[in-house]
């Protein structure tokens, strides 16, 4: 639930801090509702990278794996 939440803090704080996501719901669409675009992405693998000390490899960049907060915690639980 950690992960899910820094997440959560990260987007909300660093991505998106125009918008008003005070309930950011796991199962919402990152990408189809625009919170998370190609530079947010590099963005928020370069913030998963350095506080996971986890690799995200170029086969992880697929939109399955950063579509919700959810599919997100979920590739950083099978990388560490």
């Amino acid at each position: 639930m950690q992960v899910i939440e820094t997440l959560k803090k990260y987007i909300r704080d660093e991505l998106a801090p125009e918008r008003d996501l005070v309930d950011l719901d796991e199962s919402l669409s990152l990408i189809e509702t625009g919170i998370l675009d190609s530079m947010g992405i590099v963005k928020l693998v370069d913030f998963i990278e350095t506080e996971y000390q986890i690799k995200v490899e170029d086969q992880d960049l697929v939109p399955d794996n950063f579509e919700k907060i959810g599919s997100i915690a979920e590739l950083i639980a099978r990388k560490t």
